[in-house]
């Protein structure tokens, strides 16, 4: 929740993670302290700038206590944080890849001693849990080593030409990348926004999420201690009645060179309508509608507990969550009365004595709100919960109770919607192949799972899925530093991680050599 102040500012995988007692912790609310308000200054040239027209503060979702003030980025001081970000560029381009990687690996172990510091940040802005948190930071530790990897992995080409010239096919930086991150996964999301720019001899100027400020602005000071030079990652926020104007403004510079942003698709359709307008490269990280398949030779035990997981994860809170599950009819009634039993169990292990409902706590104010609309129309229109829902009106505005629903259809909102938060449908398919064609009936493509123990039939049905990746007999939330990381349709284009983000954060440059005398036909041009 955020308010504006008028005063000016003050001086790897989740496999191993599938038990109930984790199943418990990953969506149990943290509880905010509300002893100390934390400030969130911007960060430019490797120092806070504390000479700011005014701030916001940033109530905790749960608590609704202030947990930060924020300094506010305005349009007059945009342009010169632009241009130290430009000499940025310069000083860091003409670093070598063993200078960058030596930098960044120094990045990844000051963030391991800073685990604590990043932790306390996180819970006293957000409603993230303990598992949330560690999955969080072991992905971030992931990213920034293999982006610290690639560095000396950015190689050209000696094509062969028509002509008997020798042609040298290069890649370089674009220069400043202007990179926007969510709220959601406070550590991987924002730091995989600079890591790979910078891997790839970018500066980055980061616009950090509104809920997050002060999350964000450490992640100044851990650059500056790993030795990156001034102007190399500035930190702004902007005021959150201004923003829609500060990032078109930003976007429009003429020193910003590229962009990259993850957040909701209605955002990122009017990122990516402004970046056409100015000519400016984007990626683009959308929503998601994860589907998992479950197909006659599945595992039903372990698809079930795996998929609720994916479902509950961080309360429903990634682009990666199921949503939802497509079950052939053959071992339908099994799989539904398996799920039934896992979600049971789940509602029992987060209750406690003095909660009348058990609920996860979300982030952004309004998911709980969504949810509840979402569920109010599926059962108006014939969709079941597997357990009894509460007084949906009784619960908080930033809390939703974890729900499976089944028989969902297409006529339902939550047949198309991504919810965002900790609800589950289960859809009933004819065969494999009805299962692929619902699945892909989403404007939805970033994540998906098959499961089923006929690995020939899952390559088949893995193939035919319209998503970016598809994990076989395994969640839908994954990430790793190493393979690539985007979205097909609505879900966006363009991908981070690997030596696939070479190809997003670097450009070609041509330079040809005349070797002999032209030939034919371009001795014509003589």
């Amino acid at each position: 929740m955020i308010h504006r102040l008028s005063q000016h500012a003050v001086a790897l995988t989740l496999s191993a993670h599938t038990g109930r007692r984790l199943f418990a912790q990953s969506i149990s609310l943290c509880n905010a302290s509300a002893a100390e308000v934390k400030y969130a200054p911007l960060w430019v040239n490797n120092r806070p700038l504390l000479d700011t027209s005014g701030t916001f503060e940033v109530r905790h979702p749960a608590s609704k206590q202030i947990a930060t003030q924020a300094s506010a980025c305005d349009a007059s001081q945009l342009s010169k944080i632009i241009s130290s970000s430009r000499s940025g560029a310069k000083t860091w381009a003409s670093t070598t890849a063993f200078q960058r990687r030596q930098i960044l690996t120094r990045v990844a172990q000051l963030l391991h001693e800073r685990k604590a510091i990043f932790r306390d940040a996180q819970a006293a802005e957000t409603s993230a849990t303990g598992l949330t948190q560690d999955v969080d930071f072991k992905l971030s530790i992931n990213s920034i080593e293999e982006a610290a990897a690639i560095t000396s992995q950015i190689t050209g080409d000696i094509p062969q030409t028509v002509d008997g010239s020798l042609a040298l096919v290069t890649r370089e930086p674009f220069g400043t990348v202007f990179s926007i991150s969510p709220f959601n996964m406070a550590l991987i999301l924002s730091i995989r926004a600079i890591v790979w720019p910078l891997a790839c001899g970018n500066s980055v100027l980061l616009k950090g999420s509104p809920l997050i400020p002060y999350t964000h602005s450490l992640m100044g000071e851990l650059f500056k201690d790993a030795g990156l030079p001034d102007g190399v990652l500035n930190i702004v926020q902007f005021d959150p009645d201004n923003v829609s104007s500060l990032v078109e403004q930003t976007i429009a510079h003429k020193d910003i060179k590229m962009v990259n942003f993850t957040g909701s698709p209605a955002v990122g359709s009017k990122i990516g309508s402004i970046c056409g307008r100015y000519i400016k490269p984007a990626i683009l990280e959308l929503g998601g509608k994860a589907a998992a398949v479950v197909l006659e030779k599945a595992d039903i035990e372990k698809a079930a507990h795996t998929i609720l997981f994916g479902s509950s994860f961080h309360a429903g809170q990634t682009c990666m969550a199921t949503e939802r599950v497509i079950v052939v009819s053959s071992i339908y009634d099994d799989f539904v009365a398996v799920m039934k039993r896992k979600v049971t169990d789940l509602i029992k292990a987060l209750k406690t004595d003095e909660s009348e409902v058990a609920e996860m706590g979300l982030s952004g104010e309004g998911s709980a709100e969504k949810v509840k609309c979402l569920v109010k129309d599926a059962l108006n229109k014939g969709a079941t919960s597997l357990i009894e829902i509460h007084s949906l009106e009784k619960c908080h505005s930033s809390k939703a109770q974890p729900i499976v629903l089944e028989g969902v259809t297409s006529e339902m909102n939550v047949y198309f919607e991504e919810s965002f938060g900790p609800l589950l449908s289960i859809i009933r398919a004819n065969d494999a192949d009805h299962a692929v064609e619902i699945a892909n009936d989403s404007e939805f493509g970033l994540s998906s799972s098959v499961w089923t123990e006929d690995y020939r039939q899952a390559i088949q049905v893995a193939k035919a899925l319209e998503c970016s990746a598809v994990h076989i007999n395994s969640n839908t939330v994954h990430d790793q530093g190493s393979l690539p990381h985007g979205g097909h349709k609505s879900s966006g284009y363009g991908r981070f991680n690997g030596k696939y983000a070479i190809d997003s954060f670097t450009q070609t440059k041509t330079i040809t050599f005349r070797m002999n005398e032209p030939q034919a036909p371009f001795s014509l041009l003589k």
